[in-house]
C-alpha cells in the first residue's frame, strides 16, 4: 500500500520526534533544514535603492562636550560592520552618505538632599539625521530629528565623578546609533 504509513515506519518517526526533544541540537537542525528546503528565508536590513555602500560622512557636534562626534563615529561603525548586507566605504565610494548633526546634550542630575551627591544621572541627546544618494544628489532622508534620554539610578547617592559621567554618556551613544541605524534601515 504505497502512500500510507505502516506501523513499524510510525513508531520509527516517533521515535525520532522523541529523540530530537532529547537533543535540542538535533531538533534545532532539523528544523533549520525544514524552514530552508521550503525556500523560507530571512530579509536582510537594506538600505534605500537596494544601496550596499553607506559612508559616514559629517558628524557635526553642536554639543559643548567634545569628542562626541568621534564617539558617534565608533560605536555606528560597530553596529554597521555587524550587517553583513552594509558595507561602510569612504565617500568617493559610496552609493549612500550619512551627514549627522548632534544639537543638544543636556545632563539631568538628581542630586541627595543631605549633601551634594547624586542619586541619578541622565543624559538627553538629540540630532538630526539626513542621507544623500551620492549618484544623483537626491536627499533620502532630510533632518530627520533622533533623540534619547539615558538614566542611570544608584542605590545609594554616589559622588559625581568623571567615570560615571562616561559611562552614562557611552550608553546615550550606544542608543542614539542604534535609533539611526533603525531609520536607516526603515522602511525601503
Amino acid at each position: 500500500m504505497a502512500g500510507q504509513v505502516s506501523p513499524f515506519n510510525l513508531r520509527h518517526i516517533v521515535s525520532a520526534i522523541i529523540g530530537w526533544r532529547q537533543e535540542p541540537v538535533i531538533g534545532a537542525f532539523v528544523l533549520g533544514i525544514m524552514v530552508a528546503g521550503c525556500g523560507y528565508q530571512m530579509e536582510k536590513p537594506r538600505l534605500p535603492g537596494g544601496a550596499r555602500n553607506l559612508s559616514v560622512a559629517v558628524i557635526h557636534n553642536r554639543t559643548f562636550t567634545g569628542e562626541v562626534d568621534v564617539r558617534l563615529r565608533r560605536e555606528l561603525r560597530r553596529l554597521l560592520y555587524r550587517d553583513a548586507g552594509i558595507h561602510v566605504t569612504p565617500h568617493e565610494q559610496s552609493q549612500l552618505s550619512l551627514e549627522i548633526s548632534i544639537r543638544k546634550l543636556t545632563i539631568i542630575r538628581r542630586t541627595s538632599l543631605q549633601n551634594t551627591s547624586v542619586t541619578s544621572l541622565a543624559y538627553r541627546l538629540s540630532g538630526k539625521i539626513s542621507l544623500i544618494d551620492t549618484d544623483t544628489g537626491e536627499l533620502l532622508i532630510d533632518e530627520h530629528p533622533i533623540a534619547t534620554t539615558t538614566r542611570l539610578v544608584f542605590s545609594q547617592a554616589q559622588l559625581e565623578t568623571p567615570a560615571i559621567r562616561d559611562e552614562v554618556l557611552s550608553d546615550a551613544l550606544k542608543v542614539f546609533s542604534q535609533l539611526i541605524v533603525d531609520r536607516l534601515l526603515l522602511s525601503f
